[in-house]
């Protein structure tokens, strides 16, 4: 630390205050130190007194090279890049190099204009985020919903219509309050089951002439599983909502159990991978064909009412878990690591153990091709068997300490009564 001023003599307080200031001006928080640099970087903001023209001048070069980043990127994704280079082949080249350039610019003007817009309050952006993800949750759903039913009606009959009746009362619920999340949550995953059950009889192409498998057809395969990606963010979001609504942050309400989130998203991914091997069902007899479907449903639903129930803390959800285990909810309000745990437990039996198994066999048997998700199936065997070893040596050994407690508590009860008698009379 440099310049600290000490006054000596008459001008002691002086000095004082000098040397205080000094020590304060070195001492800077993370974020006002991130700031000052990005500001010195970027021109303004920061409290670094440079000249104005370098860091208009670098400020130009970024948004320069923002701008190419993004011609790059453009060019790339509409596959325009042969008219740059002449040649085919470089639409991939194009779109990573510039999503590579566009990036860390984009976070750096980020960091650089954030300073200059006026900060809401704590409980001001807690409503904003509220409503934003609820707009966006109602969106999403309303787009799935009408687009799985275009799919429904277009390779299937037209009393596939029907199921306009639940997905109306699932967007009433949504739509009336945030205390019926649950309700509406368990009807959208059975709903969507049913839905994906009922479709699933049209993904092999073996059996004649298959729209539904042509590469120019708006309705395609690729359509269909974006559509099903959707998914996600229709039980994360509420998860998300439920936690603004207890006073979190943005921030602390979506990164909190990032681990469950993690494992969720790579469980809705698994699940849809198994269901896709529809396209090769005829590969497969009648009989497994069947049980690959049901358990495919089975990790679908399983997963996301699972997670709903663990995640999302309300009356009814605490009812649903304490219907099957009436001494996980004594678990899971001490800590969030036990919620994780059962989590994963579900997970387990219900996702990885047969979806490993199956692809095995199908592997073995049927010559299938091997999933890159039979990897993630046997990292999370191994990886839950040690948690719940470690689990169980933690609570034997913690038992062991409490006997051990006990017992030096009795045998040392005595000296204790004796030394708080002679310390008392000692008092006196």
């Amino acid at each position: 630390m440099g310049g600290v001023a000490v006054g000596g003599g008459g001008g002691g307080g002086g000095g004082g205050a000098t040397a205080s200031n000094s020590i304060l001006r070195d001492i800077q928080p993370r974020d006002e130190v991130a700031v000052d640099v990005m500001g010195s970087l970027g021109g303004g903001g920061g409290r670094g007194r440079g000249s104005a023209l370098p860091s208009c001048m670098i400020l130009t070069v970024w948004l320069l090279l923002l701008l190419a980043g993004t011609t790059i990127f453009i060019f790339g994704v509409t596959g325009s890049a042969v008219h740059i280079t002449g040649l085919e082949g470089w639409d991939e080249v194009f779109t990573v190099c510039g999503m590579l350039v566009m990036f860390p610019i984009l976070l750096f003007l980020y960091r650089f204009i954030s300073p200059m817009i006026p900060k809401l309050s704590a409980k001001m952006e807690g409503r904003v985020s509220y409503y934003t993800l609820r707009c966006i949750l109602v969106g999403s759903f309303i787009l799935q919903a009408s687009l799985f039913l275009v799919y429904l009606t277009k390779y299937n009959d037209r009393w596939y219509f029907f199921f306009v009746i639940p997905d109306v009362v699932i967007c009433v619920l949504m739509l009336i309050s945030t205390k019926l999340t649950t309700i509406w949550a368990h009807l959208y995953v059975i709903v969507m089951a049913l839905k994906m059950g009922l479709f699933w009889f049209n993904l092999d192409p073996s059996e004649g002439p298959n729209l539904f498998q042509e590469k120019n057809n708006v309705y395609g395969i690729n359509g269909f599983l974006a559509v099903l990606m959707l998914i996600l963010p229709m039980v994360h979001y509420p998860v998300i909502i439920s936690r603004l609504e207890a006073g979190m942050t943005m921030t602390d309400a979506y990164t909190t159990n990032m681990a469950a989130v993690f494992a969720h998203i790579l469980h809705g991914m698994d699940s849809l991978e198994l269901y896709m091997q529809g396209q090769d069902r005829q590969s497969f007899a009648a009989d497994v064909q069947y049980m690959l479907l049901l358990f495919a449903l089975m990790g679908f639903v399983a997963g996301n009412l699972y997670f709903i129930a663990l995640f999302f803390r309300d009356e009814a959800a605490e009812k649903i878990i304490r219907r099957f285990q009436s001494n996980v909810m004594e678990n899971l309000e001490g800590s969030r690591d036990e919620s994780l745990l059962h989590y994963f437990m579900w997970s387990l039996f219900m996702i990885d153990l047969p979806y490993a198994s199956m692809r095995f066999i199908a592997f073995c048997v049927h010559g299938t091709m091997l999933s890159p998700f039979f990897a993630k199936n046997i990292v999370m065997i191994g990886s839950v068997t040690m948690l719940l070893f470690y689990n169980n040596y933690q609570h034997v050994r913690s038992e062991k300490e409490t006997a051990k407690g006990s017992e030096g508590g009795n045998s040392s009860g005595g000296v204790i009564a004796v030394s708080s008698g002679l310390s008392a009379s000692n008092s006196l």
